[in-house]
């Protein structure tokens, strides 16, 4: 429990290195989370339970990008491709675009979309035997990592996730999307209760982009790829078996202009945990376009 207080790939692409990252507000990617998905994050046995930490659920749309135009591009179009080291790109008309992201993360991380993996890091607000149970099942060892990052060395990376800073929403935003997780799992008008005492409360956070849709460009002039969209960090604090929602933010995009990946085994950045959260949206959106080349391409991915 916390208080509450307020790529390059290793490969044979060679390219000129740039941000793939590409900062835009974050409200035009968020939408209205369903019934189903508030009650699976928030509701009685919801993943709130094990996961004070990283629930990776992040969809993408795909644009081909040219002279200054965009155009949607159907989701099964944009295939994917596993580079052996760990690497991973996209193909569309002729061209493999190079997905950039940490030097060998795309294999564990391909590896726990494969098998359906949702939470990848934790801080659990639960120890009970019960919550101890539900983290084996969902793949959680040590009570802290999904058991694909074990001994790959991105701990850190996966625990910047977690503890990344955050900026506010609109409130119109907020608003609604916090009304929307209560109403869906038996809360509404819990956070109006919570603002009485917010001074004095202490809550738990998860941080998800389950309500993000990534979009995607990929540019044919140089064959790289750049994504817009951020992970959003909910704050909850449990009442009659559920979360209570009282407040939700949305990750930080305040780096310098320019800002590649750097080296997050050592440590990781900002810019670094929003690349991971974007590049692990795009490969779950493979994964769930077609299940059987995306895990061929894990495979390759995961070659020497």
């Amino acid at each position: 429990m916390r208080p509450y207080f307020l790529v390059s790939i290793a490969c044979c692409f060679s390219f000129a290195a740039s941000a793939q990252v590409r900062v835009a507000p974050p409200t035009a990617e968020i939408s209205t989370p369903s019934v189903g998905l508030a009650q699976a994050l928030f509701g009685e046995n919801g993943y709130f339970r094990i996961a004070g930490g990283v629930v990776l659920g992040g969809k993408s749309a795909f644009y081909l990008e040219n002279d200054g135009s965009d155009t949607r591009l159907p989701a099964g179009a944009v295939r994917p491709v596993g580079v052996p080291g760990g690497g991973f790109a996209l193909r569309y008309g002729g061209h493999v675009y190079a997905l950039r992201t940490q030097a060998g993360l795309a294999c564990p991380l391909g590896r726990f979309l494969d098998r359906g993996g949702i939470v990848a890091y934790t801080v659990p607000r639960f120890l009970d035997e019960r919550a101890r149970e539900d983290m084996i099942r969902a793949g959680i060892a040590q009570h802290r990592l999904a058991h694909e990052f074990i001994g790959t060395g991105f701990d850190d990376l996966l625990r910047a996730a977690d503890f990344a800073t955050t900026t506010p929403l609109p409130d119109e935003v907020a608003g609604r999307l916090i009304d929307a997780m209560n109403d869906s799992t038996g809360l509404s008008g819990y956070a109006l209760r919570a603002s009485y005492q917010l001074a004095g409360m202490v809550g738990s956070v998860l941080n998800t982009d389950s309500t993000t849709t990534y979009r995607t460009y990929l540019l044919p002039n140089t064959d790289q790829v750049v994504i817009s969209g951020v992970p959003l960090r909910y704050f909850w604090s449990y009442d009659n078996g559920a979360a209570g929602i009282f407040a939700v933010t949305a990750f930080a995009q305040d780096w310098p202009a320019g800002t590649t990946l750097s080296d997050a085994r050592k440590q990781p950045t900002q810019y670094d945990v929003v690349n991971f959260y974007q590049v692990a949206g795009v490969m779950r959106q493979l994964h769930q376009t077609d299940p059987k080349a995306f895990a061929a391409a894990v495979a390759t991915s995961c070659s020497n």
